[in-house]
């Protein structure tokens, strides 16, 4: 089910990005969403991204913004799919610790995971990786609009 849902967010958001393309456009467009399951506790989200040359900073690796917005990106979709109603947020909060760099060519495995759901605020977790090398970690707060974002369940 959170699978389904997430996958009809991504089709959603894939039909509305048109140039130019910035960081979140461009992840919208590469990302694929590896598994989706919504647990008692927790909705976990595994997403792939190649590091593209845009992600890049001037010195090669990728930029720390780009990093930023992955967290950002994928911990919306992880309350989407743990979300019920399915509604619009806004960051209150992000933090992220940069670990280790990734390059361009390389793939990330992004796992993101909403830990909360309450009436007006949703709390994230995420982890990049590059097979067993820890990239950066993150934790992201969002405030909860009352209306949908617009997805057709």
């Amino acid at each position: 089910m959170a699978l389904a849902k997430v996958q009809k967010l991504a089709t959603f958001l894939q039909s509305k990005t048109t140039p130019p393309m910035f960081f979140d456009k461009l992840m919208i467009q590469h990302a694929r969403i590896e598994s989706a399951e919504k647990g008692p506790e927790s909705t976990k989200l595994v997403v792939k991204l190649p590091v593209l040359q845009e992600f890049s900073n001037t010195f090669g690796p990728m930029h720390g913004g780009a990093i930023a917005t992955a967290i950002d990106q994928f911990t919306t979709w992880a309350i989407f799919a743990a979300d019920r109603d399915g509604r619009r947020t806004v960051s209150v909060d992000l933090s992220v610790t940069y670990i280790s760099a990734a390059l361009v060519g390389e793939e990330l495995t992004i796992i993101a995971e909403c830990n909360k759901v309450g009436k007006t605020l949703a709390f994230t977790s995420a982890e990049i990786w590059i097979r067993q090398r820890l990239v950066a970690m993150g934790k992201h707060t969002k405030y909860l609009f009352e209306d949908k974002i617009g997805v057709e369940e």
